[in-house]
């Protein structure tokens, strides 16, 4: 399939960028600017290896941009407006479709001196498990549910013992 220019620029397209885009491989120019497109950018069209030019700025993109091809080498115009497309091109908020991690664990990046810890971590502390915000939640959980429990089981009974007279 020879395909040089495809321009779907001002289309109110909506959802993902098809991977299957990438199958085009004499594609040249690839304008998808002032879309409603969301997502991340396919990987594999960075394994395009004529394009030349790309335009997806003013759409809902986030992610990384594909690490290969001319995405390493895009005007920081191409990419702006979206909700937060990951590059050193670009300034601005990078959002990944990755949940970030909680850690609890004070010794886990290093002390206030920004020295890494390894096995400086004091002896009464490497032992201990830090559980997750998760794990805390859960267990909390339960106790209030326990309590829950225990407390309408003790009306109950006070309640029956009222009713039927039984002290």
């Amino acid at each position: 399939m020879y395909v040089l220019f495809r321009s779907m620029s001002h289309n109110s397209l909506t959802g993902t960028i098809p991977r299957s885009i990438s199958q085009l491989k004499k594609l040249k120019i690839l304008k998808l600017e002032y879309n409603q497109l969301t997502g991340e950018i396919p990987q594999e069209l960075g394994e395009l290896e004529n394009l030349l030019a790309v335009n997806i700025s003013y759409n809902r993109l986030q992610g990384r941009l594909p690490s290969e091809g001319i995405f390493q080498s895009l005007e920081p115009s191409s990419l702006e407006g979206n909700l937060g497309i990951c590059s050193p091109l670009i300034k601005g908020p990078c959002k990944m479709n990755v949940p970030k991690p909680l850690v609890l664990n004070p010794f886990a990046f290093g002390n206030q001196n920004g020295r890494q810890r390894s096995d400086d971590t004091p002896e009464r502390f490497k032992h201990h498990r830090f559980l997750s915000a998760s794990a805390i939640i859960a267990i909390l959980a339960a106790v209030v549910i326990s309590i829950g429990v225990l407390v309408i089981s003790l009306l109950n009974i006070s309640a029956r013992r009222s009713l039927y007279g039984i002290f």
